[in-house]
């Protein structure tokens, strides 16, 4: 896959997943609460409630064998240093 059907691949899965109604916030301060309540209004409210429904993980392996095992590279957009990885476990 070329780097911009990466990029692609990511702003659409952004424009499908990217909803308020399946998202939780948790924030922790010293700061009094209608400050906190007024700083997440301003910096979360522009994100929109799409009524997205999550798909049913019952299923042991959520991945196809012909997506395992693959080098994906990218070139990032960002100039950032961070690297986030997510492992699957099966259910138990």
């Amino acid at each position: 896959m070329s780097q911009d059907g990466i990029r692609e691949s990511l702003l659409a899965f952004h424009k499908k997943w990217y909803s308020s109604n399946i998202m939780t916030l948790a924030m922790t301060s010293n700061t009094d609460l209608d400050t906190m309540t007024k700083m997440v209004e301003e910096k979360f409210s522009h994100v929109i409630n799409q009524n997205v429904v999550l798909p049913n993980l019952s299923d042991p392996n959520p991945y196809n064998p012909e997506n395992l095992g693959q080098l994906i590279k990218f070139v990032p957009v960002k100039d950032k240093d961070m690297l986030t990885l997510h492992w699957v476990l099966p259910y138990s």
